[in-house]
């Protein structure tokens, strides 16, 4: 990438002010909403505006005094709570397209699009800017929802909570519980990828003789309930490692 002088453009994090600078629009006045993000995923230094369902909307770069993350400006008919469900939705393609997760840390905006304040300066991830070409929303509700736990998924410092939200993923593509067996019976033998193997000989060697089963019973019912046999104990860090 290079600048309006055609000079390469240097990745690194800029100032507030820097900001501001390199996106004019930015400092136009309106009704603006952000969303803060905390992510793994290397995020821009540079603004950036793109439409997503037919909003206008902006990745607000990551500098030395704020957060990076989204914004947007309110249109006419459309409610804050819409507006930031629509920010909320963006993420969530985006963390399936990045395979990472993006965690809201805070809520912004006002007159113009503020974000709120680091306390740190160093250890961030940073790109020029996303790929956003044919970035595509799904129209249905289920996919929109499965995106959404998949980015919750991601987003979690913790396996149990992770384990139950990629759990109501399947839920959610396989209603029936025999569709969604099926489902698992068939590409379980499929996977690829380290650890797999090993995993699946670990559960075979404890006795599971329905793997599909093993995962219900030790990780979904497990991690939901509390009155029951297994159950994930926070500070057994094997149940941790397992999951």
């Amino acid at each position: 990438m290079r600048d309006d002088m055609g000079m390469p453009r240097r990745t690194e994090i800029g100032t507030r002010e820097a900001k501001f600078a390199a996106a004019p629009e930015l400092n136009e006045r309106g009704d603006w909403l952000c969303v803060n993000v905390e992510t793994s995923c290397p995020w821009p230094v540079y603004p950036q505006s793109f439409e997503f369902a037919d909003h206008l909307m902006w990745i607000i770069p990551l500098t030395q005094e704020d957060y990076g993350g989204v914004a947007m400006k309110v249109a006419k008919g459309l409610s804050r709570e819409e507006a930031e469900g629509l920010m909320l939705r963006f993420l969530s393609v985006l963390s399936w397209r990045e395979r990472s997760g993006i965690a809201v840390a805070h809520r912004s905006g006002g007159s113009m699009p503020m974000m709120m304040g680091l306390n740190k300066k160093l250890g961030f991830a940073i790109r020029e800017e996303f790929d956003l070409i044919d970035l595509r929303c799904p129209e249905e509700e289920g996919p929109r929802i499965a995106l959404a736990l998949m980015r919750e998924a991601l987003s979690l410092n913790h396996h149990g909570y992770a384990f139950l939200s990629y759990w109501r993923v399947l839920e959610l593509a396989y209603p029936v519980t025999k569709a969604r067996v099926d489902w698992m019976q068939a590409i379980l033998p499929t996977l690829k990828g380290p650890g797999i193997k090993e995993a699946l000989e670990t559960i075979a060697a404890q006795g599971a003789q329905d793997v599909c089963r093993h995962l219900f019973e030790s990780g979904r019912c497990a991690m939901a309930h509390a009155s029951g046999k297994p159950i994930i104990n926070p500070d057994d860090p094997r149940d941790a490692l397992r999951l």
